[in-house]
């Protein structure tokens, strides 16, 4: 491979592939990919992981291997905790950054996450983790993330 050939050539393979890190330590596997991340599941299910791309060394086929050891990737694992919110009160509720700009509407709470329907009159609806919202501050849910990084957690659904 060269050094101008990425590690991977068409992404849309490595969904549902294992991850592991540099270090061998099995991360879960690939349950999406947006933009220049990809999305690390648990056995459970649920994104435990968001990984920049930019981060994956190589894919033999079966498994995507990470350029770091797993002791560096704390910065990518979202927390296991929710807070502690009345989720279903927050239906309705205005949705902001960390940084006050308007995400959306939430439209409804599905299982470990909250599903938002967009100000913007985009069509469909976006889901985020539970794990992204920081707290509720009156009529406004604010997640964790500034607005320029909101999107790296979200998912579309139509």
């Amino acid at each position: 491979m060269s050094d101008e050939e990425p590690p991977v050539l068409d992404w849309s393979r490595v969904i549902h592939k294992n991850v592991r890190s540099a270090d061998g330590v099995a991360a879960g596997n690939i349950a999406a990919e947006k933009g220049d991340k990809i999305f690390i599941q648990s056995a459970g299910g649920e994104v435990h992981a968001v990984i920049p791309k930019t981060l994956v060394k190589s894919f033999n086929g079966a498994e995507v291997m990470l350029k770091k050891p797993w002791a560096d990737l704390g910065d990518y694992i979202l927390s296991k905790e929710e807070p502690l919110i009345n989720w279903d009160g927050i239906i309705n509720k205005n949705i902001v950054s960390s940084d006050g700009k308007a995400v959306g509407n939430v439209a409804a709470i599905k299982g470990k996450e909250v599903v938002i329907k967009s100000t913007t009159g985009s069509q469909g609806y976006d889901v985020i983790p539970k794990t992204m919202v920081d707290r509720v501050n009156g009529n406004e849910v604010v997640l964790k993330k500034r607005m320029a990084d909101v999107s790296d957690y979200m998912r579309h659904q139509d």
